[in-house]
């Protein structure tokens, strides 16, 4: 928030708060995101996450061949 960019990377960035502040935090950040047209790569294990924030899911997937993941 110190510096303007057009990307920002999120890894967990909620782990250890609680609900409460989650969606604050949450708001705050997708208000920027829209107002600023910043673009989003934020990675998470709570799908809930993704609800609140109104984001779209991307993923990865992984092809097997022979029985061994590529």
């Amino acid at each position: 928030l110190l510096y303007p960019s057009t990307l920002w990377l999120f890894d967990e960035p909620f782990t250890g708060i609680d609900e409460e502040c989650k969606k604050k935090i949450i708001k705050y950040i997708t208000d920027l995101r829209k107002e600023r047209s910043i673009l989003f790569i934020y990675v998470s294990h709570d799908t809930d996450e993704k609800d609140i924030a109104g984001f779209q899911i991307e993923i990865p997937f992984h092809k097997k061949e022979n029985n061994n993941i590529i």
